[in-house]
């Protein structure tokens, strides 16, 4: 999923690899912003994060797997529908939660 070097769906990879592995140690730099956004914006002033609301409804996931599938030349209505991506994202949901993400701190 790279062209010319550059990562093109950084999103899907970070959830395939972590649907694939039962503990993700390798973060991504494109996850690593978002885990530092969550963070920031969860700092001020105990206000909700989007952009953790948005990691937790996976929107940037679903936004990859449509252009991937544009981009294969592949059918991307069914993901469109939002009763089908709730019904993913759910079953996704059911398999990420065994397979914790360790956050690593280099000394």
């Amino acid at each position: 999923m790279q062209n010319d070097g550059v990562m093109v769906f950084p999103v899907l990879r970070f959830y395939c690899d972590w649907a694939l592995h039962t503990n993700k140690t390798h973060i991504t730099p494109e996850i690593e912003a978002i885990m530092k956004n969550i963070e920031r914006d969860g700092l001020r002033l105990n206000e909700s994060s989007e952009t953790l609301n948005r990691f937790i409804k996976m929107e940037q996931l679903r936004q990859e797997v449509v252009n991937f599938c544009d981009a294969a030349m592949l059918v991307t209505e069914v993901l469109k529908n939002d009763l089908v991506w709730q019904n993913f994202h759910g079953l996704l949901m059911q398999v990420l939660s065994d397979q914790p993400i360790l956050i690593l701190h280099q000394n």
